[in-house]
């Protein structure tokens, strides 16, 4: 299969998980920034402690897609439960903005998991000279995200007595 139609399929089910559970982008990308550095510093260990309990996997590499899980679980678990959008349009943007950071997350750990050739080497190389752009934005747009979000009215009027 092309290294494209599973990056768009990658993309495409991340904005459906967003767009369907309504959730906001800030929280999303922050757990996502959340997963990747857990992805960095434990990736590893816990490929070797899956290989010594007995879990093999040749292709993809167990370690890759042991990174891709840990950068997606902390999100996966903000989707479960946690601050929704009200209106189509913001939830369409939101959305967007998060399946471009997380695609833009895991796009580097599909390199050793899959053959990329053809249009799928040119355009791996394209996400790849742009990822630190589109991490980096989608991070401050998640943080504005955040600032921007209002508590809700039962905490609001709690919080005065």
């Amino acid at each position: 299969m092309s290294f494209v139609v599973i990056v768009a399929g990658i993309a495409l089910l991340l904005f459906a998980a967003a767009f369907v559970t309504k959730r906001r982008f800030g929280l999303l990308g922050l757990a996502l920034a959340a997963g990747d550095i857990i992805s960095m510093f434990w990736s590893h260990t816990i490929s070797v402690a899956l290989v010594d309990a007995g879990v093999i996997l040749t292709k993809p590499p167990l370690e890759s897609v042991v990174a891709v899980a840990l950068i997606l679980l902390p999100a996966f678990l903000v989707l479960a439960k946690g601050s929704t959008y009200h209106g189509a349009p913001i939830r369409l943007v939101g959305s967007i903005a998060f399946a471009c950071l997380a695609t833009a997350m895991v796009v580097s750990q599909l390199e050793s998991a899959l053959v990329i050739e053809g249009a799928g080497k040119v355009a791996y190389e394209v996400l790849m000279t742009y990822r630190p752009w589109i991490i980096s934005v989608g991070l401050v747009l998640a943080v504005f995200d955040v600032l921007t979000m209002k508590a809700p009215h039962h905490l609001k009027s709690s919080a005065k007595h």
